[in-house]
């Protein structure tokens, strides 16, 4: 599914860039527990995705149906 292209994204700019969940967490601005779902589903609150995002250079246009209803 789409949530699994953006988890490997995310893992992938993760090791790139030598960040842990807490790491990615705490230079995003997000709590925990959405770094940490985020890197396990490919997806979290959209309140937090494109901090996560943007830290980790992962540009998308628009984001994946699975978002659909995650409007908070």
């Amino acid at each position: 599914g789409l949530g699994d292209v953006y988890k490997r994204q995310v893992r992938e700019r993760m090791s790139v860039m030598g960040l842990d969940a807490a790491e990615l967490a705490r230079r995003a601005g997000v709590p925990l527990s959405s770094a940490e779902e985020l890197v396990e589903t490919g997806l979290t609150s959209i309140r937090y995705v494109y901090r996560m995002f943007d830290l980790l250079h992962i540009r998308t246009e628009t984001l994946p149906s699975a978002y659909a209803g995650r409007l908070l």
